[in-house]
């Protein structure tokens, strides 16, 4: 696993600075900037996960949804049963440099970039990296509901993406994608 600052810019569950065997199920966070959960992605159709993360939601995040952190070694990684609503950046942003990065069950509500799923990784590793999208559900701001108050300026909306296609990279994607 990619090796992470030691301080994250208040995110509301930052879990991947050297953990293992850990279980996050059921959870939501809101209101926090950067991330609402930072947290290393499962490998696909692994019978005895280290990780578990499913079930986890994020609501009004100044920033990213969710950041998968980057894996190596994996031939498939995936992120499942996950929603996001409101949401200033990605509802999640994965791009580690498995042969396959994969996303299942994910709700993208009301979020600026909606799903982003990247493929990435040496070529000489990959022979054709993939990003995969199973089940997945994007839904946008209706223009009736713009979450300002009668007499507002409302100047905060940002205009929306359902989701962020492939761009694969020669090596892991940053947790902060700076340029689409």
């Amino acid at each position: 696993m990619i090796e992470y600052p030691k301080i994250w810019p208040l995110g509301a569950m930052t879990l991947s600075e050297g953990t293992t065997f850990m279980t996050v199920r059921n959870n939501v966070v809101s209101g926090s900037w950067h991330h609402g959960y930072h947290f290393k992605p499962s490998q696909c159709d692994s019978t005895n996960p280290d990780w578990i993360f499913t079930n986890n939601v994020a609501h009004s995040i100044s920033g990213y949804g969710a950041i998968a952190a980057n894996v190596e070694g994996n031939s498939c990684t995936e992120v499942k049963d996950y929603w996001s609503y409101k949401v200033t950046e990605a509802a999640i942003m994965m791009g580690g440099t498995s042969n396959v990065n994969k996303g299942t069950n994910i709700h993208s509500i009301d979020t600026r970039y909606g799903i982003a799923i990247h493929s990435a990784g040496p070529e000489a590793a990959l022979k054709e990296p993939k990003a995969e999208l199973y089940n997945c559900k994007v839904y946008s701001e209706l223009l009736e509901n713009m979450d300002c108050a009668k007499g507002q300026k409302c100047d905060h909306c940002l205009d929306r993406t359902g989701m962020i296609l492939n761009q694969a990279k020669a090596s892991f994607h940053d947790d902060k994608q700076i340029k689409w």
